[in-house]
């Protein structure tokens, strides 16, 4: 009885040892696969550029564009118009849902000092479909269209009400790369 008992612990000592490799091997792998590089979010990442409105020491908003015609040059061309995907979140924003993000009146958008030619807001759905790699819970997504083709240097400015304007500028990157093979 004693040698069946041994020989059970130790069948259970090597199971448990094989289950604990296994699930490293296997953990590491994901590991290795969530770390590999995935050129359409780094092309998405360079293409983004990230700004602050702040009054004081408080944030009134955080917005964050994308160069769309970088990202996806196949459905925005770049000598068509710009495209901007905006990703806007304002801590005091209007409680009318028709006044909010970019549609808010106190707050103004322009690149290079024309102002866009047609805003529409996205729903979480159309972002997906857009395939953008992320999507923040508290922001609110516009697509913003400008009139004049993409131009490799360009300021997008965000002009706040009664406070100092937020210039993002968009200069080649490694963005441009990915856009020189279309």
């Amino acid at each position: 009885m004693m040698r069946i008992w041994h020989k059970w612990r130790v069948f259970l000592h090597a199971a448990i040892i094989a289950t604990f490799f296994a699930i490293s091997f296997v953990g590491c792998q994901l590991y290795q696969e969530a770390l590999r590089n995935d050129e359409h979010t780094e092309v998405y990442m360079s293409a983004t550029r990230k700004v602050e409105i702040l009054n004081q020491l408080r944030t009134e908003a955080v917005i964050l564009a994308t160069n769309l015609n970088l990202v996806s040059p196949e459905k925005f061309p770049p000598n068509d118009a710009t495209v901007f995907l905006i990703d806007i979140f304002i801590s005091q924003d209007s409680s009318d849902p028709d006044k909010r993000g970019l549609f808010n009146p106190i707050y103004t958008l322009l690149l290079d000092g024309m102002p866009p030619r047609d805003i529409i807001r996205l729903n979480r759905d159309e972002l997906i479909a857009h395939n953008i790699p992320h999507i923040s819970p508290w922001g609110e997504y516009f697509l913003v269209f400008f009139e004049r083709p993409y131009a490799p240097i360009m300021q997008l400015e965000v002009l706040r009400e009664g406070l100092e304007r937020v210039t993002l500028r968009f200069a080649p990157s490694k963005a441009e790369e990915v856009l020189k093979r279309f």
